[in-house]
């Protein structure tokens, strides 16, 4: 039987019920991460959509929008 197992089975009906609910500050960082993929998800669909004059604009060049358009909503710029 695994770690998470045994632990399970000597955990008390009231401990797991403490470990499945969030407090305000966990909810607050899934809402705030959840915001930066949403955020992420239309930026980078906007971005897939301008055109040439609009990418000399922002300063990026197509191989640059490909790039960032190719990355997925949880993966931010800095990787």
């Amino acid at each position: 039987m695994s770690h998470i197992n045994q632990h399970l089975i000597a955990a008390s009906p009231s401990d797991l019920r403490a470990r499945r609910t969030f407090g305000p500050l966990q909810w607050l960082q899934l809402v705030t991460i959840l915001s930066l993929w949403h955020r992420r998800m239309r930026t980078r669909a906007h971005l897939a959509r301008l055109d040439e004059a609009g990418l000399r604009d922002i300063g990026m060049s197509e191989a640059e929008r490909r790039a960032e358009c190719a990355r997925p909503f949880w993966q931010g710029a800095d990787r």
